[in-house]
């Protein structure tokens, strides 16, 4: 376990209020090409949604605040005692180098009740800081979703937008920026990701730190070394690479300081070390042992820091613009917002590039949080029975029933009424798919565009096959054949349907997603097997790329050209 692990719940949970909100507005939007479409009704259906949304999100949060709570003390226990642990190593290997020390002999059980009382103390107050921020979280995301059902209404008053481009007008600063629901005493507010980060961090620094010191009492000694960062912050540039007398964690005293000429750790702290996020710690010094580190370069440093805060800057940028692709309603919005990361992602790596020593840190750019949950009929970005997903199955009726996603069908191929009646099958299965985790699966005569099987999948399954006489149907078939799916997960093929591909022989086939997006796929000459293609996946997506769901897709389909052959392509 790591802080790591236990901030990207955080992700999740702020993921999960987006793109609850998100959901609803589209759940109550579907009716717009059905009937009379009028914003006063959609508005009083959202406020009588809002109760419910309170609810379900107020027990989402809790339970996941719980998971918080004993993953944190788990946590922060383990580095105090493998603080100490690695502190005992350090003192060993010192005495056997010439420090003149000795385990103190007055230690009694007041001494270890001490510690488990300031260890429990720390636990406790980052648990309460936690849960205050889960629910301003909560309270943020109530206010927004008031002030969204208001904002659409009046944009669509100005009669030149479609639902969907209302909602995203109204949506936008608050899918952008995130849930940021944490004001500092300095009046900065920031993102709930941010502060839990931070919170989580500092605490589990503070019980190694607390595990550390509390050897060195042990051993009497309480000199230590802060660390240099090549890109330390202004903030604490001062302090680093210096020998302090540790008044905090290890028992040091001012008239120690004075003796030996050194100033006291917590003055230090007190003028600026060790602030959120400070990437520094700091070790015993062992006089006439431990050999001081060379002084850092300073403009050297300064250039640095600033080159890292760009780096956060754009990783804020890109996990914006995801957000944004993911949960708007408008099909041209989503190309924009898509651009739009692209972009951000080529500052990246060009920064990246650029600066010696910098790493692309993918999990800080993601914004898919590691255990999203399957919520009623809908489905946030997660891996649920081991598959991957992105966004809800609800189906953007406003892309499947516009002009623009009909024209798509016409590139497919040269032969226009197949590609008219894969357009038919296409919108007749979404419209039965919708809000379901159901696959269903058309299969025509490449040349007549005639359906010569239909199949649909047990009910939200998320797959979908042949029975024995469809089977039959398809092996006595002469001609070529192309395979219509959809996919509720919003992803794009998968190993199994290239698998499906070359066994059956499909002259293409055709992926549909909930979200709008057409994806033509074809097998290529050399095979692979499924489990082949969820291991690149799974590489992909696991350190050290540590990519998206999507980004792990496309990743592993370029491969996949390269090496077997194959075709994919997202039709535009």
């Amino acid at each position: 376990m790591d802080e790591y692990n236990i901030s990207e719940i955080y992700k999740e949970m702020e993921n999960y209020l987006i793109e609850s909100v998100m959901r609803n507005m589209k759940r109550h939007t579907d009716w717009e090409t059905t009937e009379d479409f009028k914003w006063d009704a959609w508005q009083v259906r959202q406020l009588e949604a809002l109760e419910e949304y309170r609810k379900r999100n107020l027990s989402y949060v809790n339970k996941r605040s719980n998971t918080v709570n004993i993953k944190l003390e788990e946590l922060i226990k383990q580095s105090y005692e493998h603080g100490g642990m690695e502190e005992e190593i350090k003192i060993l290997n010192a005495i056997k180098k010439g420090a003149k020390l000795k385990r103190s002999k007055g230690i009694d059980a007041n001494f270890f009740k001490i510690n488990d009382r300031k260890l429990s103390a720390l636990i406790k107050a980052t648990q309460k800081d936690l849960t205050k921020a889960s629910h301003a979280m909560l309270r943020k995301s109530n206010d927004e979703y008031r002030k969204v059902i208001h904002k659409a209404a009046m944009f669509a008053n100005t009669g030149t937008t479609t639902v969907g481009q209302a909602i995203d007008m109204a949506t936008k600063d608050f899918v952008k920026k995130g849930i940021n629901c944490i004001q500092y005493s300095n009046g900065r507010v920031v993102n709930i990701n941010t502060y839990a980060e931070m919170a989580i961090r500092t605490a589990n620094k503070r019980g190694y730190l607390s595990g550390e010191g509390d050897k060195r009492k042990e051993w009497g000694i309480h000199t230590v070394l802060v660390s240099q960062y090549g890109a330390c912050s202004p903030t604490c540039l001062p302090w680093q690479g210096k020998v302090y007398v540790d008044d905090v964690w290890s028992g040091g005293a001012a008239k120690e300081a004075e003796e030996q000429g050194y100033p006291l750790l917590s003055q230090a702290i007190a003028d600026g070390l060790y602030h959120p996020n400070c990437k520094h710690s700091h070790t015993t010094y062992f006089p006439g042992i431990t050999e001081m580190p060379k002084a850092a370069d300073v403009a050297k440093t300064q250039e640095n820091s600033q080159a890292v805060a760009q780096q956060r800057y754009n990783e804020r940028q890109i996990r914006s613009y995801k957000r944004l692709e993911e949960n708007t309603l408008d099909p041209d919005n989503r190309e924009k917002y898509a651009t739009q990361k692209r972009f951000w992602q080529a500052k990246q790596r060009k920064l990246v590039d650029d600066t010696d020593g910098m790493k692309r840190n993918y999990k800080r750019e993601s914004i898919e949080g590691k255990g999203y949950r399957k919520t009623d009929n809908s489905t946030e970005k997660a891996t649920v029975n081991n598959v991957k997903r992105i966004g809800t199955n609800a189906v953007n009726q406003d892309i499947v029933k516009s002009e623009d996603y009909k024209s798509k069908f016409q590139q497919l191929s040269n032969n226009q009424t197949l590609n008219s009646a894969i357009h038919k099958q296409t919108t007749h299965i979404l419209a039965k798919a919708n809000n379901t985790d159901t696959e269903y699966l058309r299969i025509l005569d490449a040349k007549t565009g005639e359906t010569i099987i239909s199949a649909q999948g047990k009910k939200d399954a998320l797959e979908v096959g042949l029975n024995e006489a469809q089977k039959k149907i398809l092996s006595n078939h002469k001609g070529q054949v192309v395979a219509i799916h959809n996919h509720p997960t919003n992803i794009l093929p998968t190993g199994s349907d290239f698998v499906v591909s070359g066994a059956r022989n499909y002259d293409f086939g055709i992926v549909a997603t909930h979200y709008g997006d057409l994806y033509k796929y074809s097998h290529g000459k050399r095979r692979f097997t499924s489990t082949f293609y969820a291991k690149q996946i799974d590489k992909y997506s696991s350190a050290p790329y540590n990519m998206g769901v999507k980004e792990a897709q496309e990743k592993t389909l370029d491969l996949l050209r390269k090496e077997y052959g194959i075709l994919c392509e997202k039709i535009k």
